[in-house]
């Protein structure tokens, strides 16, 4: 639900998808030959009849998987000669794994509801971002910048309110007098309907008698300078996947381009 994560993982899988995947064999001079139809490159150009023929179906499960889950699976289908002629990507919140003796795999499990289906260690193709904390788990961009992305969140929620709630995110309209829970209802509709975002009128100028008074409790947009945040939030989530700003158009980034980029 976060704008920038969602740019950065589509820029990661768009560079993932970009190379040209070539299988090449050593010659007696040392240097190397392009083996054009190998099945490897067969196989990964079109891993299965739900890819599209050139692979980067399978390739962007790899990336997105990767970056939001910090792991990929992949179940291995085997021809009766027992190569690998298929590659089907495996919902990685889906699967589960069974530690073996000596710190190994004994097998995996796919859950999706009441199902439960066991997969020999041999018979899944597995790529896992390193995580210090687990043998199993990876560690995804996502989860490492999760606190950033909240705090992203939090401050497109803020702008949100500020907008929706008369241009300021709250306040007291003071009125002298006692009123009933009905009467007060009906000013804050009033209000509301007057300077509220829906209305477009929520920068108009509010004009109250004296049994009235208005007390703005929230700070406005610029305290603190919401500039400089939204520009912290967007260099840390940048620097976690390792995109640069000016590549998504980020506004961090927009600023400090040259825009030779473009040409």
């Amino acid at each position: 639900h976060n704008e920038l994560v969602f740019a950065c993982v589509e820029a990661r899988t768009k560079a993932f998808t970009s190379p040209r995947l070539i299988v090449q064999q050593r010659k007696s001079d040392g240097t190397y030959a392009e083996m054009d139809g190998h099945p490897l490159q067969m196989l990964m150009n079109w891993p299965s009849d739900d890819d599209d023929g050139d692979g980067d179906g399978f390739a962007e499960a790899v990336g997105v998987s990767c970056d939001t889950a910090g792991v990929f699976y992949a179940e291995k289908v085997r021809s009766s000669a027992g190569a690998v002629v298929e590659l089907h990507p495996l919902n990685p919140t889906k699967m589960s794994v069974v530690p073996g003796a000596g710190n190994t795999v004994a097998n995996y499990l796919f859950k999706d509801g009441n199902k439960t289906i066991s997969l020999k260690p041999e018979d899944v193709l597995v790529r896992r971002n390193t995580n210090p904390k687990s043998r199993w788990l990876g560690l995804s961009p996502v989860a490492v910048c999760l606190g950033t992305v909240d705090a992203d969140n939090a401050q497109t929620d803020y702008v949100r309110a500020f907008f929706n709630n008369a241009g300021v995110p709250s306040g007291v309209l003071k009125v002298k007098g006692t009123y009933t829970q009905e009467q007060t209802d009906a000013v804050r509709s009033k209000w509301r309907e007057r300077f509220g975002r829906n209305w477009g009128k929520q920068h108009d100028v509010a004009i109250l008698d004296d049994n009235a008074e208005y007390l703005q409790l929230g700070s406005d947009l610029n305290k603190p300078d919401s500039e400089i945040m939204r520009a912290i939030s967007e260099s840390r989530l940048c620097m976690v996947f390792d995109v640069p700003p000016l590549v998504l158009s980020s506004y961090v980034g927009l600023p400090r381009s040259t825009y030779s980029h473009l040409t």
